[in-house]
């Protein structure tokens, strides 16, 4: 059926034409307005291949690095982050960042998560990818940093059981996943697997978070029954994100009061290359020139070791120069 048409006014043109261009006006405000991001989200995405043991460098093709004197949102504390391929031919470590003026009222508090994938090369890779994403775009703006943590937790929990359930070929795929929040208060953070949160003070390194791999528990095994330990694989992990209920998770109890010149660092388990002594004497010697010298002192000791199955490894480090607590 035809469609009637209204009869033409020409008197009443120029009012319709100013009503048009308001409304195109407001539409396009809204629409400016969508895109704005709850938070400002930084991404060390991924590093390629750049030769066996040679450490990602920033500003290449193959960078994997964030350095804090770039982001406007942090500006009184200094962190960097990167990533080393090792012997991998892919890199399944994934590393994230969440700043803005969401986090706290002068936006300079940040959220760090790193993931390290497991499951072979495309599962592993994906998997990490999909907790980080998912964890940062959960965590949100509203409650204490500590629920918020455990919300963006099981998101990404249920990111990697929703990635399975559209393809089953990516079933056994997981990842363990770190992150850290400094807040008001001071450090909180959560964790499943066994990648490392260290607090960097005094020369000394304390590792904070619980490692759900069964290293710890060969370790206990071997003055009760050291037949049993010698057959169990320390690289196993009792906890991880692979789309179940989640058997494990580390959290901290309350805040980790902090002091001026600590440092955070979080890594996937490839900086295990290094002991915690030799971690803590690299950090010390560099830490003079900020936390990106830092970063590419401990990557840069990783590849010296030319280890020959040298894992992914990620670093990401934080460094307050004043207190965050009382």
């Amino acid at each position: 059926m035809p469609s009637e048409l209204l009869p033409f006014d020409p008197g009443a043109a120029p009012g319709a034409l100013v009503l048009a261009i308001a409304a195109a006006t407001g539409l396009l405000a809204l629409i400016v307005l969508a895109q704005i991001p709850v938070a400002a989200l930084m991404w060390c995405l991924r590093a390629q291949p750049t030769g066996r043991g040679r450490p990602a460098q920033a500003g290449g093709r193959s960078a994997a690095s964030l350095s804090g004197a770039a982001g406007a949102a942090a500006a009184h504390l200094s962190r960097a982050g990167g990533q080393l391929l090792g012997a991998r031919d892919v890199q399944e470590d994934e590393l994230g960042f969440i700043d803005g003026s969401t986090l706290d009222r002068d936006g300079q508090l940040p959220v760090v998560v790193v993931a390290d994938g497991m499951g072979g090369h495309a599962g592993g890779e994906l998997a990490s990818r999909l907790a980080v994403r998912a964890f940062v775009e959960a965590y949100g703006t509203q409650g204490r940093p500590a629920d918020r943590l455990r919300a963006a937790l099981d998101r990404a929990d249920q990111a990697i059981d929703e990635a399975i359930r559209d393809n089953l070929s990516l079933d056994g795929m997981g990842t363990t996943l770190v992150a850290a929040a400094v807040t008001a208060d001071g450090l909180e953070w959560i964790s499943v697997g066994d990648s490392p949160l260290y607090l960097y003070r005094g020369g000394r390194l304390k590792r904070l978070n619980e490692d759900h791999s069964l290293a710890p528990v060969i370790a206990a095994m071997r003055e009760i029954d050291p037949a049993t330990a010698r057959g169990m694989n320390p690289n196993e992990l009792r906890s991880a994100l692979v789309g179940f209920a989640l058997t494990k998770v580390d959290a901290s109890p309350m805040p980790e009061l902090l002091r001026p010149g600590d440092l955070i660092l979080l890594a996937s388990d490839g900086l295990d290359t290094l002991d915690e002594d030799e971690i803590a004497s690299i950090i010390s010697a560099s830490r003079g020139h900020g936390s990106e010298a830092a970063k590419d002192a401990l990557l840069a000791a990783v590849a010296a070791q030319d280890a020959p199955a040298q894992d992914n490894v990620t670093v990401a480090l934080i460094e307050a120069p004043g207190a965050t607590g009382e």
